[in-house]
């Protein structure tokens, strides 16, 4: 094992600059005009949704200079992680942090919930016969988030070592046995809408900055608000870093003003209808 001390001298010397960069020289924004030229805009335009996003786009690292193309280094991206749990935008750094989240989420509603009602409670509460997770055990054949939040229930369940519900006591083996998980091609849409809303925004808020169309032309976009959001991303490694998938979140962002449709079985869960 390498001693810590011993580190390498360039990488030292990065780290060190970007400390340096990042207490000696604050980030501005800068006031870009119409006017302006189109290249300086959508350099601004990059750097301040860098910034937006916890980090300094004066650090070397993400400097863009000459024909490079930089991207955050190890050190500065451990910051910028920190920053994004501080501001709940967790679900750039990947889709499945964006899942796990929701899944968190949505097991935090129901088991506060059973709390609240006594079905915790080592005699199961008055009327825990009653209780009902029929929908969410039959949905968990075909939808793995429902297949998740049963499994999690369980979980729950026993670390309070309350009498369980029979139709989820049924289906234990199924929950312990991992070849029983639907699949998903992707991510579940719930988990991604959160972080789409988000991203249609940001495209909208700089293109009006900074005097730029949305979209444009080619695979690259052509220096829009939407390739300069993808670019952003690109540098602070965080997800999704290219211009289609920027594009088609804008262009749906009208369907966002409207929830991706809930399940049954969830929207019976957040209301407590499990009777």
């Amino acid at each position: 094992m390498k001693d810590a001390n011993n580190t390498d001298p360039e990488l030292h010397k990065h780290i060190e600059h970007c400390k340096f960069l990042q207490s000696k020289e604050p980030y501005r924004v800068c006031e870009c005009q119409a006017t302006c030229d189109r290249s300086r805009r959508f350099e601004c335009a990059i750097r301040y949704f860098v910034f937006l996003h916890g980090a300094n786009p004066n650090w070397k690292c993400i400097y863009e200079h000459g024909d490079i193309r930089p991207n955050i280094c190890d050190q500065c991206f451990r910051t910028l992680k920190r920053k994004l749990r501080e501001n709940q935008w967790e679900f750039l750094i990947s889709p499945e942090i964006a899942y796990q989240n929701l899944l968190r989420n949505v097991v935090r509603i129901v088991a506060t919930w059973l709390i609240r009602n006594g079905y915790f409670d080592t005699d199961g509460g008055p009327g825990h016969h009653n209780l009902d997770f029929h929908k969410l055990v039959l949905a968990a054949d075909t939808d793995p988030l429902a297949y998740d939040v049963a499994k999690a229930l369980f979980y729950e369940y026993n670390v309070y070592r309350a009498p369980m519900p029979v139709r989820l006591h049924v289906a234990i083996d199924r929950l312990m046995n991992p070849a029983c998980r639907p699949k998903l091609r992707g991510t579940h849409l719930l988990a991604l809408h959160g972080r789409n809303w988000h991203l249609a925004g940001m495209v909208g808020r700089i293109a009006k900055t900074f005097h730029l169309g949305p979209l444009g032309a080619g695979d690259d976009g052509m220096k829009s608000a939407c390739a300069a959001v993808a670019e952003g991303l690109r540098r602070l490694r965080l997800q999704p870093a290219s211009y289609p998938a920027i594009r088609r979140i804008w262009k749906s962002r009208r369907r966002l003003n409207t929830p991706e449709r809930i399940p049954e079985w969830l929207s019976e869960l957040a209301a407590g209808k499990l009777r």
